[in-house]
This record gives C-alpha cells, structure tokens and sequence, in this order.
C-alpha cells in the first residue's frame, strides 16, 4: 500500500475507517485471528451467562458476530493482497 499524501483520499470508506484503525488495515492477517478469537470468547461468556439465567447476556451475541465479521473481512482483505517479499540477508565481503 503506498503512503498518502495531503493530497491523496483515504480509499477505504468512512465506516471501516472507524472500525478498523490503521495498525490493523496493514497486518490483516493477525487482526483476523484476534478477531476469531475474541468472537469464540465472547461465544462462550454468553453461553455461561445465558446458563445462570441471564437473559440480557445474548445481547454479547452482536458483539460476537461484530467480530466475526471483522474477522472475515479481514481474511478476505488478507487472501486478496499480493504476497510479501522476501527479506534477503546481504553479507558484507
């Protein structure tokens, strides 16, 4: 992804510009593991707390969706980037 100038517009929308910052639009790969797995744990607290009785704790069900949903954007946005290269170690001779 190339730097943007004063003069460049941001390309992504306003809403992803608000969801995802900046530190994890360029390491999409590792944001949508974190993503998976604060989905997953957010999964099993509303499945503790829906087993004491509290009925308010599916609302945790949105967040879990949120990001799961974060997660796979961020998959798809990883699958769709061409592929890093290689650092190459240069000796000095």
């Amino acid at each position: 992804m190339y730097a943007l100038n004063e003069n460049a517009a941001d390309p992504r929308s306003a809403l992803m510009r608000i969801l995802v910052p900046a530190w994890e639009y360029s390491r999409p790969r590792v944001s949508a593991h974190v993503h998976f797995a604060i989905g997953a744990v957010l999964v099993a607290v509303t499945i503790l707390v829906l087993f004491l009785g509290y009925w308010w704790g599916a609302l945790l069900l949105l967040a879990a969706a949120l990001h799961f949903w974060l997660g796979y954007y961020d998959r798809t946005v990883a699958r769709s980037a061409p592929p890093r290269a290689k650092a190459c170690a240069v000796s000095n001779q």
